[in-house]
């Protein structure tokens, strides 16, 4: 509300005029009940470690705000004495004393309020039944230490006292302090405010500092306690003194100011009054501190520290908390007509005879320096002072005593007002006596008489064996205050639990305009903060920010969301304090160094999750990523048949597949050539069905595995693959036994040659059954879910139960092929002749040489990977058999028609060998023997047809007809050799 320009003209101009004011004698007034009041008027405090004798206390410099405070108790009560609906007919009076801050100080004028109406002493009564003190209530003091002491002195006597600015933590303690109420919010709101604040900023590196008395104390105990739990790490905590005379004074503020600047914060927390505030932001200021965030309260940033601290803008950026409160209508007319009247010497003599009615020489105000001040030194100040809270107390009193006196419309009744109510059924039976004393016991009442000690009523008789009962007496005035609300300019409140109002708070901001502090609103604090961060200019907001620091700010931030929705944040380039980088949902602490409160963050690793404070595995059938909070469900994982390796293999399945096919078909076209008989004659299509068989096996390997399919996967292979390697053994045990056998040939070659070369073939698959078997029966493939091989996935494969039966079952194959091997290898090709050893040979290298590898990455592997190099090694063995044996005979057939012949299929080591162990006379027995042989041309028969006569050694015969007679021999025995020969090779190639 502006003033009127009349009020101020007139009072410069009478401040101009006329000497000292009597604005001292306003202070006190009679009434039917007088309200104390305790006020600090004076601003400096005195050293009273170096007192002998009490002194009289002296203020040389006036404390603006508590005679705001002062003038704002008198206005509340101007207006009740005013009112016709409150307290009507009842004058209210006052009695105001200064405390300077100081308890001693403060303890003087509550001891007097204490005394006896009437009188100057306090008597040491047991019965303080009908004690009547001179003030019904007290509205003050301002700080929490002096509440302290002054609130254990009215509760004794359950006198209302109401604080404006105590809001010690302490204090709501409603067993120790009965009586003491107050009207601002208490430092536990104020706390959790100041942490919230720290939080939407991301302050977690922070010094904090409180004065040493009760409100820092007690503030900075409540702020350690709840920054530890919201991750808010503190890099010094220390106090500073109250009494600035002390001589180590200087050396306590500049210590504290070097240990600030050694822990590198940005941000400092300051729960001081006005006085340690300013002291210590004066030292930050010369000892060049630097700029911080300095955030405060109410007991300093709305005081004059501002206007008494030189160069107060080099210290940064100020923010903090008051109460929220509204303004006092009719405050700002009321001290401007007030500071009028007191220039008027009709008033002044008027003030100072009502004044002196109050017993003034017991003890004086000692505010003679408030004489001095005028509205101008007082008119900035009365737009921030916050008067609500003196306006509030003294109006709280009010309708308690409205209440208590039973007041109506038409008036009240000037009942005085005990501490005591007495209900009146008690009072009528028994005598009561009311004492401060906690033990009465050794009084000796009368029979039937009640003793009240402190809040106990006792009750004691003669007669009988003493006895103590429990009656509950609520004080008169403490009981409506406690139990009903009030209301203040149309506002209701009421006192909680704790004997407290919790208006909330406001958020401040030092804004400077033109060299002029403005205490600009930015936000609310009421249960949450809300806070307006465009209205605030921090002291780095003159850096220029690039977009190059703007990425990198948003890149530290994991562009999450507290960049992204305040761009401002990261524009404005807000000042950082922090030990640590606030860890994100995902992410756990790690400790660095020495200090427990740093750390760095570390992302919760693959199948964690972030759980409170650190990270926890999931179950086996979950997973999640890394920095993740939750777990999910695991996925399968196999061989799709839509995969592109799962369509690649399946597609050079048809391919082999078909390759098969079409060699089945040209060797049954061609099975009576000389080739295809040589080769095996019909066993060749035999062999072709089974890697048909074996190629479409690889279809078991694709899709989602089961325990049936798992069975079914090695058998299949097995058998397949036996199949083809059976119908070589006969062959390559033929080839073998011409070659390195010739002499047992003759009567073991039936066993290896036409219908019982089929009952090998057969004794060899039932082999491999029975082997089968023995497979299953010690241990067969199984299903496996393996949940390690892929993070988010579980792998079905079909795992090796036994190695051992996985060897067994694989193991006579392998013999079969390496059988075939020794029997064939060492078998040489001469010029222009087919070998069919030669493809028996490679086909069996190629599957010696796929296995070796199978082998290896087949027992290492536990993913989708173990299926594909299954399917792999079954084509490549398919592949590798058709080629090395199958497909050089079918280019022959189709390309090379001319080569199908028996002189080219015919084995070039037959004749010169065979036919040479034979005697003409006994090549009828070889041609029967050999008949019901299939040895077709090509087959490698060396030594086959050596005869048994061949030239012998003789001794030199010189006789010429001996001579003829031999070489006559030799000519009969190569035609019969090449006879032999000739008929031989016409049976073989039959």
């Amino acid at each position: 509300m502006k003033l009127p320009g009349l009020w101020l003209c007139v009072s410069f101009g009478c401040a101009a005029s006329r000497g000292p004011s009597c604005l001292s004698a306003q202070f006190r007034r009679p009434g039917d009940f007088i309200l104390g009041g305790l006020f600090p008027f004076g601003k400096d405090m005195v050293n009273l470690t170096a007192r002998h004798v009490t002194p009289v206390p002296s203020a040389p410099r006036l404390f603006m705000d508590g005679l705001i405070w002062a003038l704002g108790m008198r206005f509340a009560i101007d207006q009740i004495n005013n009112s016709s609906s409150l307290l009507p007919g009842i004058r209210l009076g006052y009695d105001m004393y200064d405390t300077c801050f100081e308890p001693l100080v403060a303890l003087q004028p509550s001891l007097l309020f204490l005394t006896r109406n009437g009188t100057t002493g306090i008597g040491i009564l047991c019965n303080y039944t009908e004690y009547q003190p001179r003030i019904t209530a007290i509205i003050g003091p301002h700080k929490s230490d002096l509440c302290l002491l002054t609130a254990k002195l009215f509760s004794s006597f359950l006198i209302p006292q109401v604080s404006y600015g105590a809001s010690s933590e302490t204090l709501s303690n409603t067993e120790l302090y009965p009586s003491f109420y107050r009207t601002v919010p208490s430092d536990k709101n104020l706390v959790e405010a100041v942490v919230m604040l720290l939080n939407q900023f991301g302050w977690n590196w922070i010094a904090t500092v409180g004065s040493d008395d009760e409100y820092g104390r007690g503030a900075q105990a409540l702020f350690l306690s709840m920054a530890g739990n919201n991750n808010i790490c503190i890099a010094f905590e220390g106090f500073i003194p109250t009494d600035l005379a002390e001589p180590n004074a200087r050396k306590q503020l500049e210590d504290t100011v070097k240990l600030i600047n050694s822990t590198k914060v940005n941000v400092v927390v300051l729960f001081a009054y006005s006085l340690p505030a300013q002291a210590l932001l004066e030292h930050s200021i010369r000892m060049g501190l630097g700029k911080k965030v300095w955030i405060g309260t109410e007991a300093w940033m709305l005081s004059d520290v501002a206007a008494y601290t030189p160069n107060i803008q080099s210290i940064g950026t100020v923010l903090g908390f008051v109460s929220r409160t509204g303004t006092v209508p009719g405050f700002q007319e009321y001290v401007a007509e007030l500071f009028s009247s007191v220039e008027q010497e009709k008033f002044c003599q008027q003030s100072r005879e009502l004044s002196r009615l109050m017993n003034t020489e017991v003890l004086d105000t000692h505010c003679q320096q408030c004489d001095h001040v005028t509205l101008g030194d007082i008119w900035p100040l009365l737009r921030v002072t916050m008067v609500q809270p003196v306006h509030m107390a003294v109006y709280s009193v009010a309708h308690a005593l409205h209440r208590a006196l039973g007041c109506t419309s038409e008036g009240c009744p000037k009942t005085p007002i005990r501490s005591w109510q007495v209900r009146k059924d008690v009072r009528a039976k028994w005598q009561v006596f009311v004492t401060s004393q906690t033990d009465c016991h050794n009084l000796s009442p009368p029979k039937g008489q009640l003793i009240v000690a402190g809040r106990i009523a006792i009750l004691q008789t003669r007669t009988t064996v003493p006895k103590s009962i429990l009656i509950s007496f609520p004080p008169q005035l403490l009981h409506f205050m406690n139990t009903l609300p009030f209301e203040v300019n149309g506002q209701s409140f009421r006192f909680d639990q704790s004997h407290g109002t919790n208006t909330g708070y406001k958020l401040i901001f030092w804004a400077w305009r033109d060299g002029t502090l403005t205490y600009l609103p930015v936000g609310d604090y009421d249960q949450s903060l809300y806070i307006q961060k465009s209205q605030i200019q921090f002291h780095t907001a003159d850096k220029k920010v690039t977009m190059a620091q703007f990425l990198l700010t948003c890149l530290r931030l994991r562009f999450s969301w507290r960049c992204l929705a305040d761009v401002h944040s990261c524009l404005c380039q807000e000042p950082t304090s922090e030990c640590f980088r606030r860890c994100q949902p995902g992410q756990f602490r790690r400790i660095k160094g020495f200090n427990l409160c740093c750390y760095d963050c570390t992302d919760c690793s693959e199948n964690t999750f972030w759980k409170s404070t650190s990270c926890s595995p999931c179950p086996q059938h979950q997973w999640a990523p890394a920095r993740s909070t939750q777990c999910h469900e695991r996925t399968e994982r196999f061989l799709f048949w839509d995969e592109p390796v799962a369509v690649a293999l399946m597609t050079l399945m048809a391919l082999t597949a078909a390759l098969s096919c079409l060699t089945a078909l040209l060797f049954l076209k061609h099975l009576q050539t000389p080739l295809v008989q040589v080769a095996g004659g019909g066993r060749n299509l035999f062999a072709l069905l089974w890697l048909l068989l074996q190629s479409l096996s690889c279809c078991l390997y694709v899709g989602r595995p089961s325990a049936g399919l798992c069975v079914v996967q090695q058998l299949s292979y097995a058998l397949c693959l036996n199949g083809c390697f059976s119908t070589f053994v006969p062959k390559a045990l033929e080839i073998s036994l011409l070659t390195e056998f010739p002499r047992c040939a003759p009567r073991l070659l039936r066993w290896v040659t036409h219908g019982r070369a089929w009952l090998l073939v057969a004794a060899s698959l039932l082999t491999q059954a029975l082997l089968c078997f023995c497979h299953l029966h010690l241990g067969p493939d199984y299903l496996v879910a393996d949940y390690k091989s892929l993070p988010s996935e579980v792998v079905l494969v079909c795992g090796t139960q036994s190695w051992a039966a996985f060897a067994l079952l694989h193991g006579y194959n392998s013999c079969l092929a390496f059988v075939c091997f020794l029997c064939t290898f060492m078998v040489q090709t001469p010029a222009k002749r087919y070998n069919v050893a030669r493809g028996i040979t490679f086909a069996t290298l190629i599957y010696f040489i796929i296995w070796i590898f199978f082998v290896v990455v087949f027992a290492t592997l536990r993913t989708v990977l173990r299926a594909v190099t299954q399917i792999c090694t079954i084509q490549a063995t398919t592949l590798g058999i058709l080629a090395s044996y199958f497909v050089p005979k079918c280019y022959i057939m189709v390309f090379r028609p001319d080569l199908n012949t028996g002189d080219y299929c015919q084995n070039p080591f037959l004749v010169p060998n065979f036919c040479d162990h034979l005697h003409p006379k006994s090549f009828l027995s070889v041609i029967k023997k050999n008949q019901n042989s299939d040895l077709k041309p090509g087959v490698l028969v060396p030594g086959a047809c050596r005869s048994s006569s061949q030239p012998q050694k003789h001794s030199i015969n010189f006789d010429h007809h001996s001579r003829n007679r031999e070489r006559k021999k030799n000519v009969n025995s190569i035609n019969s050799t090449r006879l032999c020969r000739k008929r031989l090779s016409k049976i073989l190639i039959i």
